[in-house]
Parts: structure tokens; C-alpha cells; sequence
């Protein structure tokens, strides 16, 4: 049972409680903040179903590299670029699938400052709600059901999420091959602690209900990006950091309070299955300048026929090239190789606090990689 799943395969996708037919499968937070599944063994049927569409337990080879094609792409307009996180596809991706096939849109959105949750959308107007970076875990809920329900509709469904979330649904949906499903992952680092964002928001002394927040502000430059929070009635930033500067991002970044699985992951080599994988594409200035203003390039890798479709699609609301797959793929490790978490992880949780997150934070990462070189190697491995 999904029970005995060691805590660094579990992914947190919920499909497991999605499947379970007696709903027998809750959450439950730990000491660090990442939800893990429990089972009710009174009412639990052992029927394993949880174990087949666990990413954790249902591992796959590697796809078909021949299938991989890459682009560079900017969107020619600017405001689309600017509410992006790069280059502005996912947005022409959802609005294509709504627009012309009266479709429907499922991501990651920013609920509250704390809470990040997958919504379902049909209307263009609210596709800004799923753009963007956001730090922190997604809660999935009922999403693949809905997915499904759809489906079996008949509508055309557009899921984006992390690999492992890709993963997942295609798991629970028995990895059968809807035409009407087109499925996009990002590029993933890692998720980290909602109870470490949780206390780092609180050091801050906010009222989390009057704030905004914004985990890549481009308002400086894309190379250049920064976390910035804002007052929700006046606009005014009481927070505007580089990710080298800001102590949430550097935790991150050095792996110190990341979930276990994220060190383990069950959807690298593009295992995922999904269509189209989006990431930053970083280091374009060395190799397509002229697709480089600093406002966002995205690194585009279409992985399958309906991903080639769907993006050809598009093409013409971008100044886009067909770039070299190999140039791509030696400099973004993240697409094969997990991070390591880093060495004094379990005693940082054992000790953070409000009062002295920023403290210990400083104090771990003091004898860890220059940030400099850190972040210069994040920048290759993450979206």
C-alpha cells in the first residue's frame, strides 16, 4: 500500500487519493511542511490502486530523444511578456486551446500568498491567474477527476503542472492516449518547504491577506529577476530582492528545505510524457543574441507530434528559431540529474524559527558554493 512509500518517492501529486475507491486517503502535513498520504487501514480494501498511479513506485524509461525538438521563442507582445515568467507560450498555448477549440485550461495558481492550488479555466481573460513562477507546492485536490470527466466529454483539455504532476495524470488515467489531451511541464528545480515560506512571510511581520506576491518580477530584467511582495491597497514593495540577495530564494536554491522526493525524481530524462516541456532559456544571449532583449526568451521542447501541432500553432504570435537540441541539453542538467539536498537540511529544520530563519539561513549557506556560482548553476538547471 501507498503507506509503506518511503517519504523520498512520494512526489505529493494526490493521485493516490484521487483513485482510492472507498476514500480512504487523506494528508497530513509533517514537521517540515510537505503533505504525504495516510491511509485508513479499517476502511481500505487493498486493491493497489494507489500503488498504479504512484510516479514513485511507476517508473519509466527514458523517451525517444530522436522526437525532441527545441525552440527559442519571444512573444511579440510585450505585456504578454511581461506577465510571463520567459517568453510568454504558455499564454498563446492556453488562449489557442480555449479560442479555437473551446477548451479547457488546468495550472498552478496563486490562491493566496501561502497557498498555491491547480484551478480549471475556459476563459482567456483568466489565464493570467495560471502564468508565472510560483515557488511552492500545488495542491492538485480533485483535478484529475475533473481531467478525466472532461475528457470523457470530449472537450479538449490543455493540463500543465511539474513533470512528476504530468506524470501522475497520465497514471491515473491508466496512461491511455486521449487525442484531446495536451499535456506541458515546466523545467523543475524542486519545490520547497510551504512552512518555511509560511515562517519567512511571518519574520516579516505582513499580513499575508493585504499582500501580493511575485516570485519573479521582470521589472528590472529577466536575467536579473526578483522576488518582490507588495501592499495589496497601495501597491507600494516592501520587499524587491534578486533571488542572490533575497534568504527565502538562497535556501531554495541551495537545496536546503526542498522536498525529499525532488532529490529522487521519478520524471527525469523526459519521463513525464508530457507534449511540450517550458523553461527559461538561459544562455540564449550566447547563442541567438538577436532573440535575446531582456525581457524573456523561452526554451520551447516539443516532445511528441501533438506537442509539434500545437506549437506550430502559435508560431506566428512569436519571433521564434528552431534551435540545436545538443546546445540545449549540455547546459541544462535539470533535464537528467537531481539536486543534491544540502548537508545541514535536517538540522535547519530542527532549528528554524520567525526569529531566526534569515540567521540560520545565512549561517548554512556561509561555507556552501559562492551564491555567484550557485546561482549561475541554478539559472542552467531551472525554468
Amino acid at each position: 500500500m501507498i503507506n509503506t512509500l518511503p517519504r523520498q518517492n512520494c512526489c505529493g501529486c494526490e493521485s493516490c487519493i484521487q483513485i482510492c475507491p472507498k476514500q480512504c486517503i487523506s494528508l497530513n502535513e509533517d514537521k517540515e511542511g510537505f503533505r504525504y498520504p495516510k491511509i485508513n487501514l479499517t476502511n481500505c480494501i487493498q486493491c493497489n490502486l494507489c500503488e498504479k498511479v504512484c510516479p514513485g513506485i511507476q517508473l519509466k524509461e527514458s523517451e525517444n530523444k530522436s522526437k525532441l525538438i527545441s525552440y527559442a521563442a519571444i512573444n511579440k507582445s510585450n505585456s504578454v511578456r511581461f506577465n510571463s515568467s520567459s517568453g510568454g507560450v504558455f499564454y498563446e498555448l492556453a488562449k489557442y486551446i480555449i479560442e479555437k477549440k473551446n477548451g479547457i485550461i488546468y495550472g498552478a495558481s496563486l490562491i493566496t500568498p501561502e497557498i498555491v492550488q491547480h484551478i480549471r479555466i475556459t476563459e482567456i481573460k483568466d489565464i493570467i491567474k495560471l502564468q508565472k513562477s510560483k515557488y511552492l507546492q500545488s495542491h492538485i485536490g480533485n483535478t484529475f477527476k475533473k481531467v478525466k470527466d472532461d475528457l470523457v466529454s470530449e472537450r479538449v483539455v490543455l493540463f500543465s503542472g511539474t513533470p512528476c504532476q504530468i506524470k501522475a495524470l497520465h497514471l491515473f488515467l491508466k496512461n491511455v492516449c486521449y487525442p484531446n489531451l495536451f499535456t506541458v511541464d515546466i523545467a523543475c528545480h524542486g519545490i520547497p518547504s510551504s512552512k518555511i515560506w509560511h515562517i519567512y512571510l511571518s519574520s516579516l511581520n505582513l499580513k499575508t491577506l493585504n499582500i501580493l506576491v511575485d516570485f519573479r518580477d521582470k521589472n528590472a530584467a529577466w536575467h536579473n529577476y526578483t522576488l518582490s511582495i507588495s501592499k495589496q491597497d497601495t501597491g507600494r514593495k516592501v520587499v524587491s530582492e534578486r533571488c542572490d540577495n533575497n534568504i527565502f530564494m538562497k535556501g531554495f536554491i541551495y537545496n536546503l528545505y526542498n522536498r525529499p522526493s525532488c532529490h529522487h525524481c521519478p520524471a527525469k530524462k523526459f519521463t513525464s510524457g508530457s507534449d511540450i516541456m517550458l523553461a527559461d532559456y538561459w544562455g540564449i544571449e550566447k547563442f541567438y543574441p538577436e532573440l535575446d532583449d531582456n525581457k524573456g526568451t523561452s526554451l520551447v521542447i516539443t516532445k511528441s507530434e501533438k506537442g509539434e501541432f500545437l506549437f506550430s500553432n502559435i508560431k506566428q504570435q512569436f519571433k521564434y528559431q528552431q534551435t540545436d537540441f545538443k546546445t540545449v541539453e549540455c547546459r541544462t542538467e535539470t533535464f537528467y540529474t537531481c539536486s543534491s539536498p544540502h548537508y545541514k537540511r535536517e538540522d535547519f529544520f530542527k532549528k528554524v524559527t520567525i526569529q531566526n530563519i534569515e540567521k540560520l539561513i545565512n549561517k548554512y549557506l556561509k561555507h556552501s558554493y559562492p551564491i555567484s556560482i550557485r546561482i549561475t548553476r541554478f539559472i542552467k538547471r531551472f525554468i
